[in-house]
């Protein structure tokens, strides 16, 4: 992974070493492009010298065209030519005549592919600026593409500079913004910090970018790292290994020269039969033939010995285990029903009906039926 530090130290470091000719050939770019953009803003002064306002509306119109013309025919190949500039600067060739590189090889092509650069960039750009600066970034590489070859095709720089360029914004962007501080200084010294120093030092800067994104340290056409092209002083290489080779040998080790396949000492043959071995599937070597005239001598045969008769094995004859006894649970004793006593009929009170008393008979009196008021009549 890249960081600005790097980037910014190697960038500077090549345009340090190429300070003059890097200085001279900016100088060259700018001054040409706004030369050929110059002429439409004289153009249309011309044409408000007569007052009307249909000619100043046609000196306007020619204004707009003559500078779009200058800036995609003009400032923009060479914008490619500088680039090609710094490529050969890096490598140690720098040549201000690098500048013209694409009005020397297929300009056509250059100026096809740039003019679509722009139109992308610019009609992104109506859409409220944000937009049009994330184009800028994921076409960043396309002028890089054409300052290593006049010939790329349209198609594959914008396909290219997108699949590269993703993940690769946003780190891009911070960078350009890293470079706000020289901006600040140069109202100080007249703006000439900007021509002098911060425009090249960014673009050297990018160019070491485009290289690290790419995965090539050098330029694609030739040149480049250990190709007799010395890198100038306090540049860093990114793609250096920091670390020694795994597998270096140590200073004034030897490497021994041992037979492969000789045995250690001490080593023992674990196949290696014991002494007095007798193979028996040796096959004997043929008797030697008596000389003529001499009996043959038959040596007995040794009868082969027979063979241990094998024991005879029976094998017991398994017994099988007793089926368990099973005896039957007993059937379960019924519940006895307790017995139900009724309750003793409750004792009825007797009921004594109450003595009358005794009403005592009047007595007898002489009541004289006639007079039974008892009045005297007298």
């Amino acid at each position: 992974m890249w960081t600005r530090a790097q980037l910014k130290q190697n960038g500077l470091a090549v345009f340090k070493a190429n300070y003059w000719p890097a200085v001279g050939a900016f100088f060259l770019t700018t001054i040409i492009g706004s030369f050929a953009m110059g002429i439409a803003s004289g153009v249309m002064n011309v044409f408000n010298l007569f007052g009307s306002t249909a000619m100043q509306i046609i000196g306007l119109l020619l204004y707009f065209v003559l500078y779009c013309a200058g800036y995609i025919f003009v400032l923009l190949p060479l914008s490619v030519g500088f680039i090609r500039f710094m490529m050969n600067a890096k490598n140690g060739q720098a040549d201000i005549g690098d500048i013209f590189y694409a009005f020397k090889s297929n300009y056509l092509n250059i100026v096809k592919v740039m003019f679509f650069w722009y139109l992308y960039i610019f009609l992104w750009s109506l859409l409220f600026v944000i937009p049009g600066i994330i184009k800028t970034l994921e076409y960043f590489l396309v002028p890089y593409y054409l300052a290593e070859n006049a010939d790329t095709d349209k198609d594959w720089c914008f396909s290219q500079s997108s699949a590269t360029m993703n993940g690769q914004k946003a780190g891009t962007f911070v960078l350009g913004l890293s470079f706000i501080g020289w901006f600040l200084l140069s109202p100080f010294t007249c703006y000439l910090l900007l021509f002098f120093f911060v425009f090249p030092y960014m673009s050297f800067t990018y160019l070491e970018l485009y290289y690290t994104l790419t995965g090539r340290g050098s330029s694609p056409y030739g040149g480049g790292y250990g190709q007799g092209y010395a890198q100038p002083q306090g540049y860093a290489d990114p793609y250096a290994q920091p670390y020694a080779q795994p597998y270096a040998q140590p200073q004034g080790y030897a490497q021994p020269q041992a037979q492969p396949y000789a045995q250690p000492q001490g080593y023992a043959d674990p196949y290696a039969q014991p002494q007095g071995y007798a193979d028996p599937f040796a096959t004997a070597a043929p008797a030697p033939e008596a000389p003529a005239g001499m009996a043959t001598y038959t040596p007995p045969v040794a009868p082969a010995p027979e063979a241990p008769a094998a024991p005879a094995y029976e094998a017991p004859a398994p017994e099988a285990p007793a089926a368990p006894a099973y005896e039957a649970p007993a059937a379960p004793e019924a519940p006895v029903a307790p017995s139900y006593e009724a309750p003793a009929a409750p004792e009825v009170p007797s009921y004594e009906a109450p003595i009358a008393p005794e009403v005592p008979a009047p007595e007898a009196s002489a009541i004289d039926p006639g007079n039974p008021m008892g009045t005297d009549i007298g």
